[in-house]
């Protein structure tokens, strides 16, 4: 996560008030500090996508209803 506050930081100080307001970047460390909570607490499995969620890239298998994405 990491990478994430300096994205956050760095994004912050390249836009004026305004456009940290309409973007959301204030909003953005309370997040990141959720997330990283929630991964903490016990097994997961993490992984990371190119936020294509179109129909053709979620999967769900009837019986165990898990949803798998591809993210290739």
């Amino acid at each position: 996560m990491c990478f994430t506050r300096n994205w956050v930081g760095e994004a912050k100080s390249l836009c004026s008030p305004k456009e940290t307001k309409k973007f959301g970047l204030d909003n953005l460390d309370d997040e990141i500090n959720i997330l990283e909570k929630e991964l903490c607490e016990g097994y997961q499995e993490i992984g990371f996508c190119h936020n294509d969620l179109q129909y053709g890239n979620i999967m769900m298998d009837e019986e165990t209803r898990s949803i798998t994405l591809i993210v290739s």
